[in-house]
């Protein structure tokens, strides 16, 4: 039977990095073939770099790791080290300089490997993804201002409107009405434009948190309940697209000179009624403020 999610599996195995052979297909990014190329070369530096070997114990899911990614994620783990040798070599560095940044990587790999397996098979790297994912996602939301994807050029709109609505508005009111309804629009997409993909981002955040089983209890619940509170968020996000349309239509109408009276009227009603609006985003924003003063109990928690 294939392995189910949770299933673990013990991998024994051993770890061989040789820098001179360029065997791991994930090492030719750190350790370049012009370094290796010049290693070769130097006697004295390719006596230096000879291949680095430790065991490998690890306890994992056996649904999600196989002995290559551990190899490849476990390299990742030491990289910046590979990177130093690398270095060194390229820069024309004796041997004794070149050997010191060898000897950190051969004393150090295996260590850091071990930690890192430890830190996988405990839980923790879950709940550090999980809250790296939440964190991200509700600091994208509170960069905005709620005010400026809403109320600001919704209310700008209605007063730009305000001296169209009766007939015979010279081509002076017309003109400053235009300025007014493009200020209006291009102030709420640089505020609220972002919002959709912030909302978007949060709400993906928090499925993957409240799915992961691995991460912690608190964790899950937290993003259940971003899941849970969903509607909250979609009932905004559909006003703001409406709020979006109108403005870009009724700007299109006073660029092309058709923005009488009664289409003046229509759409002051428009944002009138969108006043809605406002009362989502200040529930969203609600939601929001929680949200963050309950991530922050957790990270507490889990930090």
């Amino acid at each position: 039977m294939p392995a189910g999610a949770g299933d673990k599996k013990k991998f024994k195995f051993d770890y061989v990095l040789d820098l001179l052979k360029n065997d791991l297909k994930f090492l030719k990014y750190d350790f370049q073939p012009e370094a290796q190329k010049k290693a070769r070369a130097d006697k004295d530096i390719g006596k230096l770099l000879k291949p680095i070997k430790f065991k490998v114990e690890a306890e994992l899911d056996e649904a999600e790791w196989d002995e290559d990614r551990i190899r490849e994620e476990g390299y990742y783990q030491f990289r910046g080290l590979v990177k130093i040798v690398c270095e060194r070599i390229m820069e024309g560095q004796d041997a004794k300089e070149v050997e010191k940044a060898y000897k950190t990587l051969a004393n150090q790999a295996e260590k850091i490997v071990t930690a890192w397996i430890k830190k996988e098979a405990s839980g923790k790297a879950d709940n550090e993804k999980a809250l790296k994912e939440g964190g991200k996602a509700l600091d994208g939301m509170q960069d905005i201002d709620p005010d400026a994807i809403s109320k600001e050029p919704r209310t700008s709109a209605i007063e730009a409107l305000d001296p169209l609505l009766r007939s015979g508005a010279d081509e002076r009111a017309k003109e400053k009405a235009k300025v007014d309804l493009t200020a209006a629009h291009q102030g709420f997409k640089k505020s609220g434009g972002g919002v959709n993909d912030a909302i978007k981002a949060l709400l993906a955040a928090g499925k993957k948190i409240g799915s992961n089983t691995k991460a912690d209890a608190s964790l899950k619940a937290f993003g259940a309940r971003i899941t849970k509170d969903k509607a909250i968020f979609k009932t905004m996000t559909g006003e703001l697209d409406a709020l979006g349309a109108a403005l870009e239509e009724v700007c299109q109408l006073a660029d092309d000179g058709k923005l009488d009276d009664k289409q003046a009227k229509t759409y002051s009603d428009m944002f009138k009624k969108l006043k809605s609006l406002d009362k989502s985003v200040s529930d969203s924003w609600s939601s929001l403020d929680k949200y963050a003063k309950d991530f922050k109990k957790i990270e507490d928690k889990l930090g």
